[in-house]
């Protein structure tokens, strides 16, 4: 399962629900069978448009949603002795405070 997560706010003239359907629609429309021209993944399919933030939640002052789809990928195992980094990407700067 995959998911890009889109997160807007009013900004001048521009409605945060307004821009969020532009990003989600572009994403809806770009995501269906794309492989994105890499090796070992399949097409992307069920891809849907998650509300996270309605109605309900009006006073808050950004809208969320996530677009979601199922990805196919062939993974390879890892050569003996061989580690990956976990690391956590955070929007920002890891040195600063999180959250802030």
């Amino acid at each position: 399962m995959m998911a890009a997560f889109v997160i807007t706010r009013t900004m001048g003239a521009l409605h945060r629900d307004i821009a969020l359907t532009n990003l989600t629609s572009a994403l809806v429309a770009l995501i269906p069978d794309s492989t994105w021209a890499t090796p070992g993944v399949g097409e992307a399919e069920q891809v849907e448009e998650r509300i996270l933030i309605n109605a309900a939640a009006r006073q808050v002052t950004l809208s969320l949603a996530a677009v979601t789809w199922v990805q196919p990928v062939a993974l390879a195992p890892l050569p003996a002795g061989v580690t990956l980094p976990i690391s956590l990407y955070l929007s920002g700067d890891l040195d600063g405070e999180v959250g802030s």
